[in-house]
């Protein structure tokens, strides 16, 4: 099982607080046995078939809203890269397992994320900065999937939806990736000279994702760079540098406190997405675009 596969909110399990929703008291944290801890560590670890008992870590056991379950978090990660929380439900022995959600049908439905925190001024952006709708996704180079969110955002922020909605990209190399990170690196040293230079970049990049390799992925960098009319001698001193590194790690740390695990992820407006296709992608911006207009309505 792909863990990338399964993604759980916690906060929202445990019945934390949505975006708009009046924040809800913190649970009390409940003691348990650790060796029934300890038990539980060793169930989830064949059940999910993690080879290290190190790569599921618990958190504190809290009361649920549902009277006699007991919910707490569990981070789960393997050899991959690939990691994600998922929220169980117990009863007070730690016997019986639910892995699942609680919902609150009173807060929004969307599940929201708060992005607030996350470094989204100077990075790769098209469309109008004043649009109603943000989308903003973690992606990787080497990803296949990436590929046509990419083609599909696009064509929506270009064409569909023109003027009202922008997407901010946010570099997200997987660790099983070899050649994303210097790509990834390379696009963003392009933006530093000419901001619309990173979607040439990744233009590149995505379309011959099947030939390019670690050993000429930077081959493939300098001949966007050339062909652009990028100063090379500024564009090499940056690929060799630390500062277009810093902020490629800047998104990944970002992503990491937003529970990204796969690519694409996306978020609009704040809308939590993971590996979406295109019909969802494009019915969610929808959905958003029309509350805007219901809300400026009512107004």
């Amino acid at each position: 099982m792909t863990l990338a596969l399964v993604l759980f909110s916690a906060d929202m399990a445990l019945g934390g607080p949505a975006s708009g929703a009046a924040p809800a008291a913190t649970p009390a944290i409940v003691a348990t046995d650790p060796a029934a801890d300890a038990r539980l560590v060793e169930y989830l670890q064949k059940r999910f078939k993690i080879d290290d008992a190190n790569n599921v870590k618990l958190g504190p056991a809290v009361q649920s809203p549902v009277p006699g379950l007991l919910g707490r978090a569990v981070n789960l990660s393997n050899s991959r890269g690939e990691n994600v929380t998922l929220t169980l439900f117990t009863d007070k022995d730690i016997s019986k397992l639910i892995v699942g959600q609680y919902f609150d049908l009173s807060r929004d439905p969307w599940g929201r994320s708060d992005m607030s925190k996350a470094h989204l001024t100077d990075r790769p952006e098209l469309g109008a900065a004043d649009a109603p709708v943000t989308v903003i996704e973690f992606a990787d180079f080497e990803c296949p999937h990436c590929v046509r969110a990419y083609t599909a955002l696009e064509t929506l922020v270009r064409n569909t939806h023109k003027g009202q909605m922008r997407l901010i990209y946010k570099s997200f190399p997987l660790g099983g990736h070899p050649w994303a990170q210097r790509a990834a690196v390379a696009a963003e040293c392009g933006r530093l000279q000419n901001p619309d230079a990173f979607w040439e970049f990744a233009r590149e990049f995505y379309s011959k994702q099947g030939s390019i390799n670690l050993g000429n992925v930077d081959t493939h960098a300098k001949q966007v760079a050339s062909r652009l009319g990028l100063d090379l001698t500024v564009f090499d001193a940056c690929v060799t540098g630390t500062a277009a590194a810093k902020r490629v790690q800047e998104d990944v740390a970002d992503g990491r406190a937003l529970r990204v695990s796969s690519t694409p992820t996306l978020f609009i407006n704040g809308i939590p997405l993971v590996g979406p296709d295109e019909n969802v992608i494009a019915w969610v911006i929808t959905e958003e675009l029309n509350a805007t207009r219901k809300s400026a309505a009512a107004r």
